[in-house]
């Protein structure tokens, strides 16, 4: 069994942003190129994935192969894009609710999605929701004790689309 699993092949994509919004600083960056530098590491289990970052860090998509996002606007356009063309198996995103139109699309096509730092109101349909800072009902893990690095918890939450575009 373990040599049949170790051949199935895994389609994953990251989106990560930084700098849009003073809440949206380079910390989501930070937690996916520390996952990426894991799956992209020698021995990994993951050498045979297909993985893939949609970011507007320069350096994240240089150092990882990954796609460029000029904003969430354009950024939605190209991961709606990517998952109709490629077969994506995961999909985890951490820039808060800029992307929560994308999540129904993943359950859509039975792509699993993985969300970190997201609002209730904003996105309730992920499957799996990680918050180490903002409150969440249906967080399975929340708090900083899952953070990937220093935090402090968020009281209020301001919503996408109450914010200006700052890219």
């Amino acid at each position: 069994i373990t040599s049949q699993l170790s051949r199935y092949i895994m389609h994953y994509i990251f989106v990560a942003l930084d700098q849009v919004h003073k809440e949206l600083g380079t910390g989501h960056i930070i937690r996916v190129s520390r996952l990426l530098d894991l799956m992209f590491s020698k021995d990994s289990q993951f050498e045979d994935s297909t993985i893939k970052l949609f970011s507007n860090n320069v350096d994240a998509i240089e150092r990882f192969d990954g796609i460029y996002v000029e904003d969430a606007q354009s950024a939605k356009k190209i991961i709606i894009e990517y998952l109709n063309t490629y077969k994506v198996d995961v999909a985890f995103f951490d820039c808060l609710d800029y992307f929560s139109d994308i999540y129904d699309h993943c359950k859509l096509k039975n792509i699993i999605s993985i969300c970190v730092d997201i609002s209730d109101e904003s996105s309730p349909s992920p499957d799996l929701i990680i918050n180490p800072v903002i409150k969440h009902k249906d967080a399975f893990l929340s708090g900083p004790l899952y953070s990937m690095h220093y935090e402090v918890e968020v009281e209020e939450f301001i919503r996408p689309d109450e914010r200006e575009n700052h890219i």
